[in-house]
């Protein structure tokens, strides 16, 4: 006579659950492109997706990005540091730039050590009283959250109650150049919660938050489920942002050219709803 099998009921439950679960599409993954390689990814459930593709770019006469959407406005800006030198903030926005990330200052990529953009303050008050909305971003080689709220402390100290625009924003870079690089192998969930713990502590201050990646980072290291409150700045040098996720700035060159600005200069969008 044959065995009837009986299953235990958490065992048939979560059975259940899985096939309800799967049957919503919730584990279904989407393949994109991390910068090297077209790769498979599940999709966070909390973090927006892209409205904007291929099809809402076109390129202007230099082969720079010009955004047409109907549904989402692309103003243009620049970010800039000590390296760019003096510029001539009167003539950017005389040139159709909007807004501008200034670095306020940096964590070393080998040493470690603190310091202040030692053109902050002087791109701050010109920019501002040339009609630009600022921003301002600390270049971070954190390795957890303490590194982070140190560096959260010194941008507090830099700003001195100045206001700004645009957010507050945490740029980690995982650094391939240097030698003896902090970051080569810095863990991702370390880096994630050094994220959350400098974006709290900047808001504790009264200021908007972001955060800044590029595809790989995007799709390798940051939890970006952690990360859903805070604007994405994506550096993506292209045509078109290839991000799946949705992304507030988007770095499209890194080798732009504008007036009142000598040499080389990142060059951004800052998408927006438009207007119905």
């Amino acid at each position: 006579m044959s065995k009837r099998r009986f299953f235990p009921v958490t065992v048939l439950l979560a059975s259940m659950l899985l096939s309800l679960i799967t049957g919503c599409g919730m584990l279904s993954t989407v393949e994109v492109y991390d910068g090297a390689n077209f790769i498979p990814i599940r999709p966070a459930s909390n973090v927006p997706v892209s409205v904007l593709g291929k099809e809402d770019f076109i390129a202007d006469q230099n082969g720079m990005p010009v955004c047409k959407s109907e549904t989402i406005l692309a103003q243009r800006g620049v970010d800039v540091s000590e390296f760019q030198g003096d510029i001539d903030w009167e003539a950017v926005a005389a040139s159709n730039i909007q807004f501008a990330f200034l670095r306020c200052g940096y964590r070393g990529a080998s040493e470690g050590g603190l310091a202040e953009d030692q053109k902050f303050a002087e791109n701050y008050e010109k920019a501002r009283a040339a009609g630009l909305e600022v921003g301002v971003y600390f270049y971070s080689q954190a390795l957890n959250e303490e590194e982070a709220l140190e560096e959260a402390d010194l941008v507090a100290k830099i700003l001195d109650g100045r206001k700004l625009d645009l957010p507050v924003v945490f740029d980690w870079e995982r650094n391939d150049t240097v030698e003896g690089s902090r970051t080569y192998s810095a863990d991702g969930e370390a880096v994630t919660d050094a994220a959350v713990a400098f974006c709290r502590s900047m808001g504790l201050a009264g200021y908007d938050t972001g955060v800044y990646m590029n595809l790989n980072t995007g799709y390798h290291t940051w939890d970006l489920s952690k990360l859903a409150d805070y604007a994405i700045w994506l550096s993506d040098p292209g045509p078109y942002p290839r991000f799946y996720y949705k992304a507030d700035f988007w770095q499209y060159s890194f080798t732009g050219t504008v007036p009142g600005i000598g040499g080389n200069v990142d060059l951004n969008f800052r998408f927006l709803p438009r207007e119905s």
